[in-house]
């Protein structure tokens, strides 16, 4: 809201100067509305997020969209209109994804986490899209014919469902109050960026590669629960062809 607000403020000073259009804004001093304070929030820990990659009642093609986010950094937004041919599949095992344009209007490629990267490849011989990695299609009492990206909208309240399913109990998670905000869908970026630069030990500029972070300032609010991570002994995240079934008893594909 306080966004909106100063858009619409800006508008109303450019309006009075240069543009002339009116002699001063009409919006009064202090108008915006107060900054919220910030508030503490979660991420998944490594067999936390196995268990979810492990619980079939949640469909696969969305088991694999979480995972992919949570392996590779990127928005909900950004991951599930991801098309094959953004995806460069080697010889070698390697899988390159480049992508032209993302939500910050920046593109950007790296190589995937070579599980994500053979997860996608065994999942690209069952996907019934020749177009979306994570396909509508996919999920159940969609049509074949239904060729456009998963919904995601609701994405938050499926991954904590499907966390309670799997028997993880740890309270912070799905804890709403004054001062912590539940398991949100951007939380798996946070578990990304923490557990990147935690356990995996990989540098701010190897996580800004795959988040889209424009500054260091912004990896930064995630070292301290980064460290506190290592104090736990955390890992990176299992391979995620290993964890999901439905993907693991699959035959390895050229």
């Amino acid at each position: 809201m306080r966004h909106v607000a100063q858009l619409v403020s800006r508008i109303a000073r450019l309006a009075a100067y240069p543009l002339r259009a009116i002699d001063r804004s009409p919006l009064p001093d202090r108008w915006l509305p107060p900054r919220n304070e910030s508030k503490e929030k979660s991420y998944l820990f490594p067999d936390e997020e196995a268990a979810f990659q492990g619980n079939q009642r949640v469909a696969v093609v969305r088991r694999l969209l979480v995972g992919f986010c949570a392996r590779e950094g990127m928005r909900k937004e950004n991951a599930v209109t991801l098309q094959w041919s953004d995806l460069a599949f080697h010889g070698n095992g390697e899988v390159m994804i480049s992508l032209d344009k993302t939500k910050n209007g920046r593109g950007g490629s790296w190589v995937l986490d070579p599980g994500t990267g053979e997860a996608l490849r065994r999942w690209r011989t069952i996907c019934p899209s020749k177009k979306f990695v994570f396909p509508a299609s996919a999920l159940p009492q969609h049509r074949e014919s239904d060729d456009w990206p998963m919904y995601v909208d609701h994405l938050a309240d499926q991954l904590r469902d499907g966390l309670r399913q799997a028997g993880v109990t740890r309270e912070k998670l799905f804890e709403r109050s004054p001062n912590r905000i539940r398991l949100r869908a951007h939380d798996l970026r946070a578990t990304f960026v923490t557990l990147a630069l935690g356990p995996h030990e990989k540098t701010e500029a190897w996580v800004a590669t795959r988040t889209g972070h424009r500054s260091s300032q912004m990896i930064a609010l995630y070292w301290r629960q980064a460290k506190t991570a290592v104090e736990l002994r955390l890992t990176w995240l299992r391979p995620l062809h290993e964890i999901i079934p439905e993907l693991a008893r699959l035959i390895k594909s050229a």
